[in-house]
């Protein structure tokens, strides 16, 4: 025992935990064709027997089907071991193969081809025949060649209709007219022939389970395929004599029912579901805390009854009801109209069928419900205790009395409540409290906040992060003021502006944030009519005098960001358009040239801005230094800090 593999049930006795694996074995010592005729012999229990051909024993026990013969040889067992080894070798591709090889429930997945057929059976109840056909639907599914039978259904046709035959595998009739019983094999080990499209033919008679369907025809996807695969079906056949349509049993019939169209339900027939559509106003404001509301009035012209629909406003004070009056019959009171513009015994009639307290009345002043003729625009109908005021109608509503001879009038217009304009003051800004922006929507809003303040998304994802910096002083400093520097940073992306003072040391100031980021106002008034507007980038010119709060700045220089984006937008930045400060020197342009050439040794004089921005003064030309900068910016792309004169004078000649 020590010598057997470990292998389970090979230690314990193989023949009574694995008797065909023994059977196998012993089935090959014996050089037997059938399994099944051995008759076992007596043997030992040491099994040693059993391993005495390794052949059979690797053959018994292998786990592996052997490696396909092709590409795309899809037969046989197929487990995971063996995907990996064929994907590797590329002896076979499942479950990736090419369509030709692929098999009949991977090409035909989803195609069914339906036949109509008929069978004939006897008929014992029917004295007067005794063979009956009935008609059925044959589906045959292409991705196993399954069958399944379908007699459609007829309401009252006294049989047994619906699934005949569910879906499966049909096999042919045996040469002795039996059927083959014991599943898809026979005992040889072959497969039983079994129905597919080759046998369904126009005019075929198909044995199935000892009933003969006679195929008649088919639908038209079934023939186009056929015809693809160039088997056509052929001409419909006809339907058998013995065909008797359930349909037409006299019990089978039904009849039009014939009813009397009384007065109750003359309206029902003549109109079915119309309904005329108002629209009305209660007008209560002459009474105590009353208002206007405005309805709808339905009016169904099968039963002559009448809905109320409340309008609901926004704000309006009321409860939003559903129906202010639901469908029912409204009584109108006797007198001042004219009976003979309706039909006879109506107001007894319908009155008696719809509303009961209306026989109470007395006969002389039999009260009537409304009807269509007493509706139109301007009339006045009582609901539940109110009078409502018909100010307009729908288009169908408008078309059937046109038609009726007798059209509507205009719409009324009811006039329109005047309010008192609420005007509302805006205190001036106090900066202890938030910011302007914020102290603004609260002004204009609700005590409670909106919610943070919009901002513009798409200015803010052009110019995120992107800040000009300008380099300031006070204007008339105080002696302690003097040495103090500033830097304005304005924000592009929300037109905030920033105010930092560069710390210096024994200057006697901390230095750090001299004004919190916000937005800055501007002592001229704004285009919408507003006592002050924000302040915008063109306001900070170099060179000029900018009042921020109470303080006034004199700025001095910008950073390359600041300059470089003022030039990329010169319809913007005026100051820094080169195309407008050329036209200006342009002006000037002979007095210029003249004092460059009078100075001594041109060649190698150079200059820098307060050279450049003399020589403009002297010469009569007011340029402020942003634009002196955007000059000798345009003359020092390396931005060296000077240039020399013959480059000024070229420029001007230029």
């Amino acid at each position: 025992m020590m010598d057997l593999p470990n292998l389970p049930g090979v230690r314990r006795g193989i023949k009574s935990l694995n008797p065909k694996l023994y059977k196998d074995f012993k089935a090959s010592q014996q050089n037997s064709t059938d399994v099944f005729d051995i008759v076992e012999p007596e043997v030992d229990n040491s099994l040693a027997s059993y391993f005495e051909n390794p052949e059979v024993f690797a053959k018994s026990i292998s786990a592996f089907p052997s490696e396909g013969s092709a590409y795309n040889d899809i037969n046989g067992r197929y487990s995971l071991h063996s995907q990996q080894a064929d994907r590797l070798s590329k002896s076979r591709s499942l479950p990736y193969c090419s369509l030709d090889s692929a098999p009949s429930f991977v090409t035909n997945e989803s195609r069914v081809l339906r036949y109509f057929a008929h069978f004939e059976e006897e008929a014992p109840e029917n004295l007067l025949e005794t063979k009956r056909a009935r008609k059925v639907e044959i589906c045959l599914y292409l991705s196993d060649n399954t069958l399944a039978i379908v007699e459609p259904s007829i309401r009252n046709s006294g049989l047994s209709q619906g699934k005949v035959l569910k879906r499966h595998q049909v096999p042919k009739p045996l040469p002795d007219g039996n059927f083959p019983t014991g599943g898809p094999l026979s005992k040889t080990g072959r497969a039983h022939p079994i129905y597919t499209y080759i046998d369904f033919d126009a005019g075929a008679q198909l044995n199935i389970y000892n009933r003969i369907y006679n195929i008649e025809d088919a639908d038209q996807s079934t023939k186009n395929f056929l015809d693809e695969l160039g088997r056509p079906f052929g001409e419909a056949r006809p339907t058998s004599s013995f065909y008797w349509d359930p349909a037409n049993r006299p019990g089978n019939r039904i009849s039009k029912k014939i009813s009397h169209k009384s007065l109750k339900n003359l309206g029902f027939y003549e109109y079915e579901r119309k309904v005329l559509r108002f629209f009305g106003v209660w007008d209560g404001r002459e009474n105590l805390f009353g208002d206007e509301l405005k309805v709808r009035i339905h009016y169904s012209l099968a039963d002559n009854k009448i809905e109320v629909l409340p309008v609901s406003t926004r704000n309006s004070g009321r409860d939003k009801l559903s129906r202010l009056l639901k469908k029912t019959i409204i009584m109108k009171k006797p007198g001042g109209e004219e009976d003979s513009n309706f039909p006879a015994s109506y107001s007894r009639a319908t009155t008696a069928a719809g509303n009961s307290h209306a026989s109470m009345q007395d006969d002389f002043t039999v009260a009537r419900p409304y009807h269509w003729k007493d509706l139109g625009i301007g009339a006045r109908i009582e609901v539940a205790s109110l009078f409502v005021l018909i100010t307009d109608a729908d288009e169908f509503t408008r078309e059937f009395y046109k038609s009726k001879n007798c059209p509507l009038e205009t719409t009324i217009n009811m006039p329109t409540p005047t309010y008192p304009v609420l005007k509302t003051y805006i205190p001036p800004y106090n900066p202890l409290f938030g910011s302007e922006e914020d102290s603004l929507q609260t002004c204009k809003g609700s005590l409670a906040g909106s919610g943070p303040l919009l901002k513009d998304g798409a200015k803010a994802k052009l110019f995120a992060g992107q800040v000009m910096k300008f380099l300031c002083t006070i204007e008339n400093p105080k002696p302690a003021d003097e040495t103090r520097k500033f830097i304005i940073q304005f924000k592009l992306e929300d037109d905030s502006v920033q105010i930092m003072e560069p710390p210096q040391r024994n200057s006697g100031h901390k230095g750090g944030t001299f004004l919190s980021r916000g937005k800055v106002q501007m002592d001229e008034p704004g285009a919408d009519g507003a006592a002050k507007r924000p302040m915008v980038p063109e306001d900070i010119v170099v060179g000029a005098v900018v009042k921020v709060r109470s303080h006034k700045f004199v700025v001095h220089d910008a950073d390359e960001f600041t300059y470089k984006f003022m030039e990329e937008n010169p319809k913007q930045f005026k100051f820094s358009n080169v195309a407008l400060i050329s036209a200006k020197l342009k002006a000037h342009k002979d007095i210029l040239t003249s004092m460059i050439l009078s100075l001594p040794g041109l060649a190698q004089v150079t200059v820098k801005f307060e050279d450049l921005d003399a020589l403009f003064k002297r010469a009569g030309c007011r340029m402020i230094k942003q634009e002196v900068v955007t000059i000798l910016r345009a003359l020092d792309p390396r931005r060296a800090g000077n240039v020399k004169m013959t480059q000024v004078l070229k420029y001007l000649m230029g």
